[in-house]
């Protein structure tokens, strides 16, 4: 069968069409595709981006924190310097507001560090007055070895041999309790007279405590601490407690 010219293109130019119309369609498939993937990848992107923001504000935060902390510890490390009468090299600071004496001793090739003695007040149980220092010595001029033991001295002034017969002491620490042992005792005879008439004994008692490494690093991170012997309950300050760490400072120091 036979068919006219023109038809014949005709249907050459729509089997063409046909053939183009296919391709465009699987391209713009393709292209849609495409697009979903990069849509997807760019929310992914963003999402990633996203966190890294967060992530970065977060540090940021921290970091600010962290400077802030940085000046307050630097502040905190020249305040306890200069309580322990140090400079930051370990020189010692001739200044009146120093607490600390050092002193070498001949006799026993020891350097011994004191504090001065400080008021204690006195929360209930007993009228006297009391102080308390602190101590530690090392071998020779130099310190080659930190001090194992601190010493805490408790001194009362017409107390009456309320601490006579004590064996421990319940320091309170920040609330938590702990009972230290009473390392030495020693009472001074002092009597005194009642209305001109009568005379009563009236002693001046020393307690001594031996604080081991443990009890005194808990003593100087403390804010608060308490001292309960014999029912008498003593309390430092908060400036009398820095002094324990000051004299971490200087052993730090190796002063």
């Amino acid at each position: 069968m036979k068919y006219p010219l023109a038809y014949t293109c005709c249907l050459i130019v729509l089997l063409f069409a046909s053939a183009s119309f296919a391709q465009t369609t699987d391209d713009v498939a393709a292209l849609q595709k495409q697009n979903a993937e990069l849509r997807a990848e760019l929310e992914r992107v963003k999402s990633a981006y996203d966190e890294l923001e967060a992530e970065m504000a977060k540090l940021q935060a921290e970091l600010a924190k962290l400077q802030v902390t940085k000046e307050d510890l630097e502040v905190e490390k020249k305040e306890l310097t200069e309580l322990a009468g140090l400079t930051p090299s370990g020189d010692r600071v001739e200044v009146a507001a120093s607490r600390f004496t050092s002193k070498y001793d001949e006799s026993t090739g020891k350097t011994v560090v004191r504090t001065g003695t400080e008021l204690l007040h006195v929360v209930k149980g007993s009228g006297a007055d009391h102080q308390f220092s602190l101590a530690y010595m090392y071998d020779g001029k130099q310190m080659q070895e930190k001090p194992k033991i601190i010493k805490l001295f408790i001194q009362s002034r017409f107390s009456g041999g309320v601490y006579r017969g004590a064996k421990t002491a319940t320091f309170d620490i920040d609330g938590e309790t702990i009972e230290v042992p009473i390392a030495d005792y020693k009472a001074t005879t002092r009597t005194t007279r009642i209305a001109n008439k009568h005379s009563m004994r009236k002693d001046d008692e020393s307690l001594t405590f031996d604080l081991d490494p443990d009890l005194f690093r808990r003593l100087a991170r403390a804010i608060q601490v308490k001292i309960t012997i014999n029912g008498v309950e003593l309390e430092p300050t908060r400036d009398q407690t820095a002094l324990f760490r000051a004299i971490r400072k200087r052993i730090e120091l190796g002063a």
